[in-house]
């Protein structure tokens, strides 16, 4: 360790990192214009800016930092990703494709990257019925609206009762079995395709099973049958007017070979079971690992083999140990040495579902508890893509839809459908397949547009009785591709099965269409579903057609009505409390000692076993589920959020309210509502020029500005009124600031750059001083910090942040922040977090960064002759990269210096007034020198 600073080698460390810009920065492309900054102030501290630029290369870095310029003349607006994001940050890892005129590969939001929306198929209807709800025989076997929060997961996994298969371009039959019977019963219809929606033309046709039926799946031709059937005790063929038995006893899952009339079933001992339908032979190659999900591979004799934790290639020939293809990481923090799982607070991340990908074997997609993961056979130990599926609950469901071919760029397009049923939830992820086998995602998971969602739209304006029994959950979904127009594209048919044996359709479509087009199709589903709800609202809910109605409409008696369940679900009887039928699927939790019934009372013998077993009562857990899930619902669907932005293709949260507007111009609000008003700035990028993309940063616009001045600019260039406006609005109603647009990230680092760039700019006026105070008293913790944000940990960086935006705004001292007891509370606290360097909140390792960010605070407090000033100095020159130069996050064996430690650690040095080193403005984080050149400017 040396105890002198290694002058020559950080210099040489800077300047290698200058070779780098204005060019791609290849580790942290999303902020260039900050390691920029790093690097030449760093300089700037050396005192070596001079030496290492001429003029040539001065100009040349200066033009192309104002080539990032988003300036009030800019015709690009920000964009959104409908998703809390960070510029290209939301893009995640990047990839060079490597052809003749190659461009550049994203992980995420693909086609938000490359501006082609159509890329990830939006809805361009809205779900019309197509079969309503119809009474069936048989007594229910399960409450009418939600699952019970009880029930058995594995009555839930893989439960999915509708399929559809094309018959031509115009037609398709479609099978389902309606939750509100007793699921013995299949119906199969026939629709008729038309341009906007799908119409009844035949049906149903019943056709009677001996069991429940838990799931139906499209059977190929080579098999010469038509559907799966997933019963609870068995697997079922049914060809033509026939049924045949396959396999009996609980199949958890199975699935057909791609390529050979042979199925793969895993059954509920966990042995698997591969052959032809009538000729089965059991694999007896697991080498003692349990398997509960299957799925097929591209060659006949193999197949993906998982549990929870991990998933294998299995050869079904050989007795050798299957290889392990990807193990589901543990948590773990490494700072404790020691492995420690989060499963006490969130759970262990277990694989819930495996699915191959449809034309590409080879790969397949892994639901676990939180994310979807793409892995290829032939890279074990690696994923290809993992994306956060966002799914609130469990998902009992997984559909993979067939690739859609995309012409100009030659990817493939695949849908993944999630589906669950506590809380009831329809997800799709959309993902894109290069040409070059990488693997992106094309927007984050979306929810489904389902029936209920459109309930408050309807009351508005279709007054009478209640419809609610109209909209139940969603129960099975199914899709059919490659139908409808002849497109550059195909459409795509979304099929939904609503609890009460509804159908409804929707379509996807893979191709811009005008907006005046788009209007027409929504008003048409409007039209069509406003036309079921006036037909079909006074009409009895099914589970009541056995009920007399005068015990139907006199509420004395039902409320004295006592229940009976079907046994096989439901293991308790409860007394009957309250209920409303006006409102059947609203449940409250029974209390504690509600009375178990022995018998049914005899003055209710009327009721039948379809409506008592409806008002079983529920815990709030779910209802809380369902008033949030409608919420996002009922404020995604509004008619204004219809008519202006779902048919622009503007809106793209559910999260988000849309309100009516009456002015067809989109005025400043409305823009800035929908994340699409500009935002001027500095932008950041990964090319040598702006690109359409961009987005505007408050960190990347101060860093930016510092840049400037230190190689010597004047800022004449700066679009000063557009990057004021830009500050402006990116102030939030509780005073903190937007990194960049609404949806972003927002917290004491931006408050700073906020106020560091208008003090910079030499103007105030676009900061509300009276907000902000607020926000920085808010998030003064007890203990004498500050926190990012309100009720947060005093932390370090965020007490810099806000110390030096009050020192540079003039608001330090007098009182409006900070009272002296305040000042004295948070010297203390500073001074507390010294051992040898710095550490940025109790309990935390010292870090090189700390001893600027808490050093300077002391500094700006007139207290840094509190700290023990030798023993920082010795900390940081243990850092040092004797080799390399630079220095490291903290001093440990095999550390490695970095360009953020190393600036910060030259500039704590500085504040100490280390001799080689220029003096520093602790406040506005550069070279006094640099900084008093900007007074002189101003002054001029």
């Amino acid at each position: 360790m040396s105890d002198q600073l290694q002058f020559r080698k950080h210099h040489r460390y800077f300047v290698r990192h200058l070779n780098s810009f204005p060019g791609q920065y290849s580790s942290l492309d999303s902020t260039r214009l900050t390691m920029l900054y790093f690097a030449v102030s760093g300089l700037d501290l050396l005192d070596e800016v001079e030496k290492v630029f001429d003029a040539e290369q001065k100009a040349k870095l200066i033009d192309w930092i104002y080539s990032l310029q988003l300036t009030s003349e800019t015709d690009v607006p920000v964009r959104s990703l409908g998703v809390t994001d960070a510029g290209c940050s939301g893009f995640t890892a990047m990839a060079f494709d490597g052809k003749e005129a190659g461009q550049f590969i994203v992980e995420s939001n693909l086609a938000y990257f490359w501006d082609r929306r159509e890329l990830f198929g939006d809805f361009d209807t809205l779900p019309v019925p197509v079969v309503p709800s119809r009474p069936l025989p048989g007594a229910l076997t399960r409450l009418p609206g939600y699952f019970r929060y009880d029930l058995p997961e594995a009555q839930l996994n893989h439960r999915n009762a509708l399929v559809a298969k094309s018959v031509g371009k115009k037609r398709m039959k479609v099978w389902t079995v309606s939750q509100q019977s007793d699921t013995k019963t299949m119906e199969e219809f026939v629709f008729n395709i038309n341009p906007d929606a799908c119409t009844l033309k035949k049906g149903p046709v019943a056709t009677a099973v001996d069991d429940e039926v838990r799931q139906l799946k499209s059977a190929s031709e080579s098999f010469g049958g038509e559907v799966w059937i997933r019963t609870r005790l068995g697997l079922l063929l049914k060809q033509g007017d026939s049924t045949s038995q396959v396999f009996r006893g609980h199949v958890p899952c199975f699935h057909e070979h791609p390529y050979l009339p042979e199925i793969t079933i895993c059954d509920a001992r966990e042995f698997i079971w591969i052959g032809q339908p009538d000729r089965l032979s059991r694999v007896k190659n697991l080498c003692g690992i349990t398997t509960k999900f299957t799925a097929p591979y591209s060659h006949p004799k193999f197949l993906f083999a998982a549990n929870e934790d991990l998933v294998r290639l299995l050869d079904t020939r050989s007795d050798t140990r299957p290889e392990i293809l990807y193990t589901v990481p543990e948590w773990y923090y490494p700072r404790k040495g020691l492995l420690e799982t989060t499963a006490e607070f969130f759970g262990k991340d277990e694989i819930r579902h495996v699915e191959a990908v449809n034309g590409s074997e080879r790969y397949c997609v892994l639901i676990t508890t939180r994310y979807l993961i793409i892995v290829d056979s032939r890279y074990p130990g690696r994923h290809l893509l993992r994306i956060g599926h966002g799914f609130v609950g469990t998902v009992h469901y997984v559909e993979t839809s067939p690739p859609i071919d995309d012409p100009q760029n030659g990817g493939k397009i695949y849908n993944v459908n999630l589906l669950g049923h506590t809380p009831p939830l329809t997800k799709t992820l959309s993902f894109y397949q290069h040409c070059d086998g990488l693997w992106s995602s094309l927007r984050p998971g979306y929810d489904w547009r389902h029936p209920h969602g459109f309930m408050t739209a309807f009351r508005m304006d279709t007054p009478g009785p209640s419809y609610k029994h109209l909209f139940p959950p969603v129960r099975s979904i199914a899709t059919v591709n490659g139908l409808g127009d002849e497109l550059t594209f195909p459409r795509e048919i979304v099929l939904s099965a609503l609890d009460d044996g509804s159908i409804w359709s929707e379509y996807r479509g893979y191709q811009r269409i005008s907006e005046e087009e788009h209007t027409r199709r929504i008003d048409n589903s409007m039209n069509s579903i406003k036309e079921y709800v006036e037909t079909h609202r006074s009409t009895k809910p099914t589970y009541f057609h056995d009920i007399d109605d005068e015990l139907f409409c006199d509420r004395t008696k039902q409320k004295k009505a006592k229940m009976v369940v079907s046994e096989r679900e439901i293991h308790d009887v409860y007394a009957l409390e309250e209920f409303d039928p006006e409102m059947p699927f609203r449940r409250h939790c029974p209390p504690a000692d509600t009375p178990v019934i022995d018998e049914i009372d005899p003055t209710t013998a009327t009721l039948s076993e379809k409506a008592t077993n409806m008002y079983l009562n529920k815990p709030p857990t779910l209802e809380q589920y369902q008033e949030s899930y409608d919420h996002r619902f009922r404020h995604g669907t509004l008619r204004a959020g219809i008519d202006r932005n779902l048919r622009a293709n503007k809106f793209e949260s559910n999260d988000v309210h849309m309100e009516p507007v009456e002015d067809e111009e989109n005025s400043e609000d409305e823009l800035k509502q929908l994340n699409l008003y500009l935002l001027p700035g500095f932008i950041l990028w990964f090319s040598r020029i702006a690109h359409e993309y961009d987005h505007a940063n408050l960190a990347q616009t101060y860093s930016a500005l510092l840049s400037l001045l230190v190689l010597g600019d004047d800022l004449s260039r700066v679009d000063r009124r557009a990057v004021l406006e830009a500050i402006r609005l990116a102030q939030r109603d509780d005073g903190c600031f937007w990194a960049q647009g609404p949806g972003s990230e927002c917290d004491m680092r931006f408050v700073y750059c906020a106020v560091a760039i208008c003090h910079l700019l030499g103007d105030f006026v676009t900061i509300d001083w009276t907000k902000l105070a607020s926000f920085l008293r808010a998030s003064f913790s007890y203990e004498g910090g500050f926190g990012q944000g309100p009720m947060d940990e005093g932390h370090g960086g965020s007490t810099y942040c806000a110390v030096a935006a009050l020192s540079l705004g003039g608001k330090l001292w007098d009182g409006s922040v900070l009272s002296d007891k305040d000042i004295k509370l948070l010297t203390k606290w500073v001074l507390n977090k010294q051992e040898a360097g710095f550490h940025g909140r109790s309990g935390k390792p010292d870090d090189t960064c700390y001893a600027f960010w808490l050093g300077a605070t002391l500094k700006i407090l007139g207290a840094y002759h509190l700290c023990d000033a030798a023993r920082i100095r010795t900390f940081l020159l243990s850092a040092q990269h004797n080799h390399m130069g630079g220095f490291a996050k903290l001093p440990e064996p095999g550390m490695h210096s970095d360009l953020l430690h190393s600036y910060f650690s030259l500039a704590a040095l500085a504040i100490q007034g280390e001799p080689t080193l220029s003096v520093i403005n602790p406040s506005a984080n550069i070279s006094q020198r640099t900084y008093e050149r900007l007074m002189k400017l101003r002054f001029d």
